[in-house]
């Protein structure tokens, strides 16, 4: 395909579009107050943050319509307000991309690893310590008492699983599965 094809090709391809904007434009509601919506629109706009790509095409088209309404031509004032629409909606999700990206890199920023955070228990690590194995553990009538700077823990096994408590307030602390013990402390 010739250069001079190609931008034939471009031209019919904008008119076709420019022509379905215009006939979908004659379908709309406009608002009851467009020079007020003009003027919301533009606030919208104006608060987005620079790398929104709409934005500058929001404010031009803006400028467009309010032209419109100034010279009291409704055809063209529809075309800029489907055309504002359209681009308010494409805005509104890449400002809400923008916003988690943001959100995402301030929180890795601020040491949060989006659920990878560290699993070993303080308590586990201390009864691996007085402990060989899962069978040295004593049952819940005989808690092992584990004194810290912390925290006092009372520990025991009951069944498959290891629990620790709070000796001061007798609050369940935590407890882990005899499997994930072994795995990660022993």
């Amino acid at each position: 395909m010739s250069m001079e094809e190609k931008l034939k090709s471009a031209i019919r391809a904008a008119h076709s579009r420019a022509n379905a904007i215009a006939e979908e434009s004659k379908h709309i509601q406009l608002p009851e107050n467009p020079a007020a919506w003009i003027s919301d629109i533009e606030s919208f706009a104006a608060s987005l943050p620079d790398e929104i790509p709409q934005k500058e095409k929001i404010l031009r088209y803006s400028q467009f319509a309010s032209a419109a309404i100034r010279g009291n031509n409704e055809p063209e004032l529809r075309r800029h307000i489907l055309s504002i629409s359209r681009l308010c909606e494409d805005a509104d999700f890449n400002h809400f991309i923008v916003e988690k990206n943001t959100e995402h890199k301030r929180s890795e920023e601020n040491g949060r690893n989006g659920g990878r955070t560290n699993k070993r228990r303080k308590w586990a690590d201390e009864a691996a310590k007085h402990i060989a194995r899962w069978e040295d553990l004593p049952e819940d009538f005989n808690p092992l008492v584990i004194e810290t700077d912390e925290c006092d823990y009372e520990i025991y096994r009951d069944g498959e699983r290891i629990f620790a408590f709070d000796q001061n307030t007798g609050q369940e602390i935590g407890s882990l599965a005899r499997s994930t013990f072994e795995k990660r402390y022993l």
